[in-house]
């Protein structure tokens, strides 16, 4: 009976991760398997979230949360749709890392981006938790450890490159603005350095390959 019910979990499991669109060579025990502690971990981790969240609108003040967002207005709803825009655009642009029939579905990678996004933004990891998250979720729907840490550090990287553009593109605007000429020299100096502790970064990681 047991194993009844394990080759059902199996089945219904599988169903869900076919729905997504990740089609896989890898064997069923290794797509599968979800241990009995991960589990409670994750139940004790969304418990321990909701009683964090109670406890700071209770020391804040339900009253004063209310007013803080009064005073936002109904505009910052809008920032829902946009942001899952982005989210979205994000999560395909990760995807063209992943090649032919080892392509994963949208909703696993639009998943990982949220869920790291949100991990960055609340604790202090420096976003390099939230980037483990994304390659331990991916790994849930059957993407291997070692892919799934490649393309996370390729998205990565390209996240980078995208910031030190838009550095310059700012750097350029400032400049254009008749600004503080110290303050331009300041900004330039600073995405000149992050470019190139990028490509030391890229140098490296090419000679390991």
């Amino acid at each position: 009976m047991r194993a009844a019910r394990e080759n059902l979990r199996f089945a219904r499991v599988c169903s869900r991760w076919e729905i997504v669109g990740w089609s896989s060579s890898h064997s069923s025990a290794a797509v599968c398997s979800d241990s009995p502690e991960m589990r409670k971990a994750g139940i004790l981790f969304t418990v321990a979230g909701l009683v964090a969240i109670g406890v700071l609108v209770y020391l804040q003040g339900p009253g004063a949360i209310a007013e803080a967002f009064g005073a936002l207005g109904a505009g910052v709803l809008w920032m829902v749709p946009i942001y899952a825009v982005f989210l979205s655009l994000s999560a395909i642009s990760w995807g063209m890392l992943f090649a032919g029939g080892r392509r994963l579905g949208h909703l696993p990678r639009f998943t990982g981006i949220w869920v790291g996004a949100s991990l960055n933004t609340l604790v202090p990891t420096g976003t390099i938790g939230g980037e483990v998250v994304k390659a331990r979720i991916i790994t849930r729907y059957g993407v291997g450890g070692a892919d799934a840490a490649a393309s996370v550090i390729v998205d990565t990287t390209v996240q980078s490159l995208s910031l030190a553009l838009w550095a310059f593109i700012g750097t350029a605007c400032l400049a254009s603005l008749a600004a503080d000429s110290e303050l331009v020299s300041v900004a330039l100096i600073g995405a000149s350095l992050f470019l190139a502790a990028l490509v030391v970064f890229i140098k490296i990681g090419r000679a390991h390959v």
